[in-house]
């Protein structure tokens, strides 16, 4: 790539090569964290079914799912990416 003249395309592919590097690891981990909590959360609705009170309860054991989520993202990423802390 060439300082003076910057090919738009070529910067766009840096900088997503660089996201990728530093927050790969972190981008990766929420979306299977992510998917999983939501394919329980759907499949407790479907189960649900017009009952409120079960209805309520998925909700809750959804937010509390992606609290569990961001937990164990965090000691993931801890884990694999320990020297930028």
């Amino acid at each position: 790539m060439d300082d003076a003249v910057p090919n738009p395309h070529q910067v766009e592919m840096c900088v997503e090569r660089m996201k990728n590097r530093h927050m790969g690891t972190f981008y990766r981990n929420l979306v299977n964290l992510r998917e999983s909590t939501r394919f329980k959360y759907q499949d407790c609705m479907v189960a649900a079914g017009n009952n409120m009170e079960k209805a309520v309860g998925c909700v809750d054991s959804y937010l509390n799912g992606i609290d569990a989520d961001n937990v164990t993202l965090k000691s993931i990423v801890e884990a694999k990416c320990a020297k930028y802390f």
